[in-house]
């Protein structure tokens, strides 16, 4: 196989199997978060309209670069490499030597010396390691509450880095789960709310 430039970005691998059979602007359960969420004040919004998002989010690549995260500013792989460098100096957890990237979905990624790096990997080193320097999430038995998961990256990373959190998110309501899902998914969070969180949290990832 062709080996990309070193200054292009990896191409990202297949759909895993079964994913697009979800991840589809017609599946039942978007409809039925689109109907319960109408008219819902919260839902009310000056940009992201159905339009906006239905030109800008392909559903099958929802982690490239998009409305939501964006990951292209020209010069890329020198920027991912500086910030690589920068966060390993900072990475006090370790958490490169337990998390990866895959590259799936369309996440934009480059190699940098030998390891596949992207923007959802170095965002949550950094988070992570700011909640183990003023929580102590590392060692203490932890539930958390994010707050606009997304599609779940945190949480996916906190549960692969360390065994202690319980997180509680509001990213998904799903009975059964495919292996590839991002999300550490609760069926229901009511369902589990007699252990209240210990900490909620909110990022903003900065275009």
């Amino acid at each position: 196989m062709e080996q990309p430039e070193p200054t292009t970005p990896l191409p990202s691998p297949p759909l895993p199997p079964g994913a697009a059979d979800v991840l589809r602007v017609d599946h039942p359960l978007l409809a039925e978060y689109t109907s319960r969420y109408r008219g819902h004040p919260a839902a009310t919004s000056s940009q992201w309209s159905p339009d906006y998002i239905s030109s800008s989010i392909d559903m099958q690549q929802f982690r490239g670069h998009s409305g939501y995260v964006w990951q292209q500013w020209g010069d890329d792989v020198f920027r991912y490499g500086l910030t690589t460098y920068f966060t390993c100096l900072h990475d006090r957890l370790g958490l490169f030597e337990r998390l990866d990237e895959d590259g799936l979905f369309g996440a934009e990624t480059y190699d940098i010396d030998g390891a596949r790096i992207g923007r959802d990997l170095l965002d949550s080193i950094t988070e992570l390691n700011f909640l183990g320097e003023e929580l102590d999430i590392s060692r203490r038995d932890f539930t958390i509450l994010d707050i606009g998961a997304g599609y779940g990256r945190l949480a996916h990373r906190a549960t692969t880095a360390f065994a202690n959190p319980h997180p509680h998110l509001d990213c998904g309501v799903k009975t059964r789960t495919p292996p590839w899902v991002r999300c550490a998914v609760i069926p229901d969070w009511r369902a589990r709310a007699r252990r209240k969180p210990d900490r909620a949290t909110r990022w903003r990832s900065l275009h």
